[in-house]
């Protein structure tokens, strides 16, 4: 977001008069990229603090608690998704050059979401685990 904040302070688009900082709704998109950033942050960091809790008394690890570190690996993950999409496209063609840090982290965040721990399946295995379905665990 750091990036992208510094794009908007001094980009005006072809065809305005005014720089992207100045525009409502980049203003109102980057407030809630960040929300959901600092939201989905909180929640893995805090659903990790819970869990080691409970390791360091000497529990072994839960099925629950694996689900819930997935869930909110890939929720992260995906918030990290939108937030960078927000700021790639509101960015305009500047982002699309090699050496741009939005470029790259387009393409880094892109790449995290087809590998194994960005998959959206992942929500499904969660989900029947939460209603006693049985599931597949075997990336939980």
């Amino acid at each position: 977001m750091d990036n992208f904040v510094d794009v908007a302070r001094n980009k005006v688009p072809r065809g305005m008069k005014k720089t992207l900082r100045d525009n409502a709704v980049v203003q109102s998109g980057l407030a809630q990229a960040e929300v959901n950033l600092r939201a989905a942050r909180a929640f893995l960091l805090q659903s990790m603090a819970d869990i080691w809790k409970d390791l360091v008394a000497g529990n072994s690890i839960t099925v629950a608690q694996r689900m819930t570190i997935r869930m909110a690996a890939t929720h992260a993950i995906h918030k990290g998704r939108e937030a960078v999409d927000f700021a790639y496209n509101a960015a305009g063609a500047i982002a699309i050059f090699d050496g741009h840090p939005l470029e790259r982290r387009f393409r880094d965040i892109h790449t995290v979401t087809q590998q194994l721990q960005g998959r959206f399946s992942h929500f499904e295995t969660v989900g029947a685990g939460m209603l006693g379905v049985e599931a597949d665990l075997s990336f939980v």
